[in-house]
């Protein structure tokens, strides 16, 4: 699959991630359903080698705007920012990683 093809998959799946997660009732298993999808996908996005500006530029930013298009000013940020707090966590390398480069 051509790269921009995967970017275009990827950032259906973070936005229809997030609508589930917004139209699901707020419980625990939901919260951790949403949250393990999130990192499954940011482990995706991390093999497309996009680095930390393009993952904000080709990823976040979409989101973000869809999110904001789709919620308003006030809902918007607050599910990006879930979105974000789970998404991040598998892009940093652990200290270990880091070192073997």
């Amino acid at each position: 699959m051509a790269p921009e093809r995967r970017i275009q998959e990827t950032l259906a799946r973070c936005i229809s991630t997030m609508v589930f997660y917004h139209k699901s009732p707020r419980c625990r298993e939901a919260d951790e359903q949403v949250a393990a999808e999130i990192r499954t996908i940011a482990g995706f996005v991390k093999e497309l080698g996009l680095g930390t500006d393009g993952i904000d530029e080709r990823i976040i930013r979409p989101v973000d705007f869809e999110l904001t298009t789709r919620y308003g000013p006030e809902l918007g940020p607050r599910l990006l920012g879930v979105f974000v707090e789970a998404f991040e966590g598998p892009l940093i390398p652990s200290a270990a990683e880091g070192s073997r480069k």
